[in-house]
């Protein structure tokens, strides 16, 4: 598939066998976020910085991504971003999106969820759907605007978009 470009953001196929690749994303996880919102918690003492065993484990946790997971590198201008990815399962496509502080605030991360939409629809999935959390404001608005139907519970905010109604709003376009 090639690339899809939106304004100044690359969405990217992602190789974690690569190890440039991979390095580029443990790199702008290092220096533009907590390990906590790239991947999951692990028991080591200062959860919010990085350690060479924590860079290390993230390169592993990237490498083992599921083979119904689909990754993509976030890259603005010949920066990498940061990464997202759809995961595919017989009941839709569930997504996720992690984006370094420099790239958050600038609508980056609402483009990157229109184009990972996009790809959904266009796989032929019913729904696409998305966890966050109700203080992740950004992500929030990002995902109304992509039309996703928003529960709030235990803490979680769960969102769902019907992707057969942006397969029909395409169509009439």
């Amino acid at each position: 598939m090639t690339d899809v470009v939106a304004p100044t953001v690359t969405l990217r196929a992602f190789d974690p066998a690569d190890g440039a690749e991979t390095a580029a994303v443990v790199a702008a996880a290092v220096s533009g976020a907590r390990p906590r919102e790239v991947m999951p918690p692990d028991d080591a003492p200062h959860p919010d910085d990085w350690t060479l065993a924590r860079e290390r484990a993230y390169a592993r946790f990237l490498r083992a991504r599921p083979a119904e997971e689909s990754s993509y590198l976030v890259v603005e201008g010949t920066a990498v971003v940061g990464v997202a990815r759809l995961r595919h399962d017989p009941a839709g496509v569930e997504t996720g999106v992690w984006l370094a502080r420099p790239a958050r605030g600038r609508g980056i991360g609402t483009v990157v969820l229109g184009l990972l939409v996009e790809r959904a629809a266009a796989a032929g999935a019913a729904r696409l759907v998305a966890d966050t959390t109700p203080d992740n404001v950004a992500a929030v608005a990002s995902l109304r605007r992509h039309g996703a139907d928003l529960r709030e519970q235990a803490g979680t905010v769960a969102a769902v978009v019907d992707l057969g109604a942006v397969r029909a709003r395409g169509s009439s376009r």
